[in-house]
């Protein structure tokens, strides 16, 4: 990366600055109508007459009509604190929610049923960030918002980077989103869309990977969504480390709204409004066009000068409808398309080095579309949920080199295409207000055309080329049960068929949590959980001496893996929240390369393709403690502190206990935002808000310098393997938003910093031969992302 030209930046920072006219703000109260719905939290049942009131604001409330829904008029623009209640539940507060000009929002209240009498009434956050969005998760699960994305510095609205903030996760790369969940391989993350898996939903992923550049879906089409770090409910399979479980929000179903975004890193246009407002359909359309080519302009290059710059676009559509005949209808699609590549200078009177005849393309494409259904059953303790998808994933990779007659000969050739459909049913029953089961199954086809080679001593070899489809088929049962408004247990049990190998694999699962006061609460669960490994690495051939072909992994079972979780929730005051968890995870099943020096094991990889023979022999181990010091929004101000402290190591073949790949020891992050009301009428609001990222550095085998120097090839001191560890990561991200709310329509300014303090975090380090030294490749430098969004 190139300098940072700092006079542009302080040109940003200086428009910044002097955009915020505060000062002459016209002295008018502006308002908002603010639309929701109150559902029981189980059935979704909508419940009629539940009382809704704004606790900040006098004599400003109302009750749900039949449908459930709620209309509240002239809400002031700030922050506001709902809260509902209704007889036979629990109460429910949606806490410091933003209210402005620009956006109608609307407002879903799910309420736990309560299973005793109560005599009075305490209003209580007991949902807020510290409850989730699936009421089956008690243990290591966090819900985040799109609002939160948005708050926390150098996430570029991208939930995959907020997430690395959370207790249990860090990232290895600056360049990418993945997530190493409690010392595990990024490979062992799941996505999940509307309930049902999907592909990496990631720009310039990897093969088998979980991460990329940035995520497809923006923060700005989702609904609240879960994250977990460990001990998943029964629902979630094909998971080992951790699972992102994203909801898509409704579009406004009263109002046609419009967004439209600009900045260094593109542009972004919403629309959003409704299909029938008298059935309260509703339509919700994004689309972002992004190219880092204005970085470029300020000295911030990601493409070297004979590179493509890299281009990105993607888009997104949920529409909603909630009166059919059979119930609520959801529809969705998603799409994203990725470009890089080189395009080297085609005169060899300007070839200096064979390098500069290089040329490499890559194009990612990912699409998604989905149908889901909710039927809520006469009884009202009974729903039946249906979806189904088609997915689509194609990324292909080719690299050539440029002959004397100026043709292309192909190098490289990486193509990865797969087409899936997948369906899910689910039927949900609540026995009584104590008893609530839950059994569903899933069934994907998985439909593949992959096509991998490489020439090698001028003749090319295809190690994978195959066209054809598999099924993956699992079920699940589960039972919330609630002997009393203090404890919660759920109980359940995974299974799943992989056809390809015939693989079948049973996972039970259990957790509880028990209030043992009124602030405080202890948690435990445990799990078995298991992973596919990307497909084609069980389509892989390895030559055999005859010339013939074999598949050596096709049989390869799946990797495994124990979660066991304690934890204690302490709920300090109604604004402050002290958590840690304790877990061990026994991993099995794992599978390793059988080599003199021990093995190299699959808890190791990042992503990639192999057709060297793996087998199921390798074990390992991640055992930590995690700490969470919260302080919800209140007055402005929100803060969050993670800590963790862990070991990650795996067994090799040799029977020894090695550090893995990803045992960074230790990580934290400190993240914190002030808001203030500004303006003669306080209608404006201005934040700052920064992270602090730190957190130990990757492990890597070293290079056996002398016998390098003797071979006059690299040589790793396999010895040492994973014994050394890069310098210790450390990062400030830094952001600044001024939000001008109309009296119609409003729009915001903001500043994102990545890396403010332009530190030089060592990303890896190169052995050279001919100088018997290292050369180092450094992370990202400081990034300035100036965004300006109009809402109306």
């Amino acid at each position: 990366m190139s300098s940072i030209n700092h006079k542009v930046i302080f040109i940003y920072v200086l428009a910044f600055v002097l955009s915020i006219d505060c000062i002459s703000i016209q002295a008018q109260d502006f308002t908002q109508t603010v639309r929701g719905e109150v559902l029981d939290e189980i059935t979704k049942l909508p419940l009629i007459g539940a009382e809704i009131y704004i606790l900040d604001a006098q004599n400003l409330g109302t009750v749900t009509n039949e449908n459930g829904q709620f209309s509240l008029s002239e809400v002031p623009v700030g922050r506001h604190n709902f809260y509902c209640r209704y007889l036979g539940y629990e109460d429910g507060l949606v806490s410091n929610f933003e209210i402005t000009t620009g956006k109608s929002p609307f407002i879903t209240i799910k309420l736990r049923e309560s299973i005793e009498n109560l005599d009075a009434v305490e209003i209580v956050a007991r949902r807020d960030k510290a409850g989730t969005v699936n009421p089956a998760a008690l243990v290591s699960a966090r819900t985040f918002s799109m609002e939160e994305a948005s708050n926390f510095a150098g996430s570029f609205n991208d939930p995959a980077r907020m997430a690395q903030s959370f207790a249990g996760a860090a990232t290895p790369d600056d360049e990418s989103n993945e997530i190493v969940v409690r010392g595990n391989s990024p490979r062992g993350v799941l996505w999940r869309l509307e309930g049902l898996e999907i592909p990496n939903p990631n720009h310039y992923r990897d093969e088998g990977g979980s991460g990329g550049a940035i995520n497809i879906i923006p923060d700005i089409i989702l609904s609240n969504s879960d994250f977990y770090t460990g001990a998943f409910p029964a629902e979630y399979g094909n998971a080992l480390s951790g699972v992102f479980d994203l909801n898509l929000r409704r579009g406004n179903a009263s109002d046609h709204e419009f967004a439209l975004q600009a900045g260094v890193l593109g542009l972004q246009a919403g629309a959003e409004g409704p299909i029938d407002k008298k059935n309260g359909s509703s339509y919700l359309l994004n689309y972002r066009y992004s190219t880092v080519s204005i970085l470029g302009e300020i000295g911030i290059d990601f493409a070297d000068e004979d590179e493509i710059t890299p281009v990105f676009q993607d888009a997104a559509a949920h529409l909603y409808f909630p009166e059919t005949p059979v119930g609520q209808v959801g529809i969705y699609g998603l799409w994203g398309r990725s470009i890089a590549g080189s395009d080297p200078i085609r005169d060899s009177a300007q070839w200096l080095y064979n390098g500069q005849r290089f040329i490499y393309d890559e194009t990612y494409v990912t699409g998604v579309v989905g149908v889901k259904q909710n039927y809520l059953f006469k009884n009202n303790k009974s729903s039946i949920q249906t979806a189904v998808s088609f997915n689509k994933q194609a990324d292909e990779l080719n690299e050539y080199f440029i002959q004397d007659d100026y043709s292309d000969l192909l190098l490289d050739r990486d193509q990865y295409f797969y087409d899936s459909w997948r369906f899910k049913g689910i039927f949900k029953h609540k026995i009584k207000p104590q008893i609530h089961s839950e059994i569903g199954f899933l069934v994907d086809h998985l439909g593949f055309d992959i096509n991998f080679g490489e020439r090698i001593q001028g003749e090319f070899v295809n190690y994978l080329e195959d066209d054809d489809a598999t099924q993956y088929y699992r079920a699940y049962t589960q039972f919330i049960l609630r002997p009393s408004n203090q404890l919660t247990i759920n109980a359940g049990f995974h299974a799943g068929y992989f056809a390809l190998n015939e693989q079948f694999y049973p996972e039970p699962r259990l957790a509880g949590n028990l209030k043992v006061s009124e602030k405080s609460s202890i948690s435990a669960g445990f799990g078995l959980h298991s992973k596919l490994e990307p497909i084609s690495l069980y389509l892989a051939r390895d030559f055999l001496e005859d010339g013939s072909t074999i598949q050596r992994n096709k049989d390869l079972e799946l990797s495994r893996s124990m979660h066991n979780v304690i934890g204690w929730d302490y709920r300090i005051n109604s604004h402050w929240r002290f958590k840690t968890e304790a877990y061990y995870q026994h991993l099995f099943n794992v599978p390793v390369f059988p080599t003199s020096y021990g093995g190299e094991s699959a808890v190791n990889f990042r992503s990639g393709f192999t057709n060297q023979q793996l087998i199921n022999v390798g074990k390992a181990r991640n055992v930590g403690l995690e700490f969470t010091l919260e302080k919800f929004m209140q007055n402005g101000h929100f803060l969050l502190f993670t800590a963790s402290l862990f070991d990650s190591k795996y067994k090799n073949t040799l029977d020894e206990w090695i550090d893995s790949r990803f045992n960074m020891r230790f990580a934290s992050n400190l993240i914190s935002g002030k808001e203030w009301s500004v303006g003669k009428s306080k209608n404006n609001r201005f934040g700052i808000n920064g992270r602090i990222i730190f957190h130990g550095g990757t492990r890597y085998t070293p290079v056996n310098e002398s016998e390098s120097q003797e071979k006059g090839f690299i040589v790793l001191d396999r010895t040492q393997q994973f014994g050394e560890q890069l310098d210790n990561f450390f990062r400030l991200d830094a952001g600044i938003k001024y939000r001008k709310n109309k009296p119609k329509w409003s729009w915001v300014i903001s500043l994102d910093l990545q890396n403010a303090t332009n530190r030089e975090n060592v990303f890896s380090r190169e052995y050279r031969l001919s100088t018997n030294s290292y050369d180092y490749t450094y992370q990202l430098g400081l990034i300035p992302v100036l965004n300006f969004r109009v809402e109306l």
